[in-house]
């Protein structure tokens, strides 16, 4: 990070309650190419960088680097989106307003991985689609855990859902994000994700 990017992430706001906490009880997630099949195959604007910080297995604060977007763009810095528990959302600075809301009878539009195999995850695609149809929305494909996030905070979809590969890594900084913007991230049980260093595949 160069100086911008420094000042920027010590400009975020804070919360008291996580100030002054035992290292014992925080746990840093580092992913530091979100997306990799995009990657490999040349996708780059679906890759991110995520780091996500939890407290007692509970996300607060995470930073949503999209290292490729001014890849085509002459003296553009790299986007940078953070955000802390608690507070509010931060694009390179600059307070980000809640994520547009689909309220029936708009359209509603879902975001999903390309190849949806598991059983759990057809009946959840399925009860999403229900919900869309019902709505006249729509559904389209999109890779990376980090860019189904960014579509929902850009306003493109309404509701995503990952597959059952997805880590801790993927969700902690996208979930301390989204839920900074007015969203919410769950397993597919509707039960918060648990972010230690012990948690398994969500």
């Amino acid at each position: 990070l160069d100086g911008v990017k420094v000042g920027v992430l010590n400009r975020l706001p804070v919360p008291e309650e996580l100030q002054d906490l035992p290292i014992s009880e925080v746990c840093v997630f580092v992913d530091p190419v979100d997306g990799t099949r995009e990657f490999v195959e040349g996708r780059l604007l679906s890759c991110q960088c995520l780091i996500g910080i939890s407290v007692r297995g509970r996300s607060v604060a995470g930073v949503m680097g999209l290292p490729f977007h001014d890849r085509n763009q002459d003296n553009l810095p790299v986007e940078l989106l953070s955000a802390a528990s608690g507070v509010r959302m931060y694009a390179l600075g600059t307070e980000v307003r809640g994520i547009p809301r689909c309220e029936p009878p708009q359209h509603c539009v879902s975001v999903t991985s390309a190849n949806v195999k598991e059983e759990a995850l057809i009946r959840a695609q399925q009860a999403i689609d229900t919900a869309v149809n019902a709505g006249h929305g729509s559904h389209f494909i999109a890779g990376g855990c980090g860019n189904k996030i960014l579509k929902l905070l850009t306003g493109e979809a309404d509701v995503t859902l990952f597959n059952l590969g997805s880590s801790v890594w993927d969700t902690c900084a996208t979930e301390a994000v989204l839920r900074a913007a007015g969203g919410q991230l769950t397993n597919i049980f509707g039960w918060p994700i648990d972010h230690q260093a012990t948690s398994q595949q969500q």
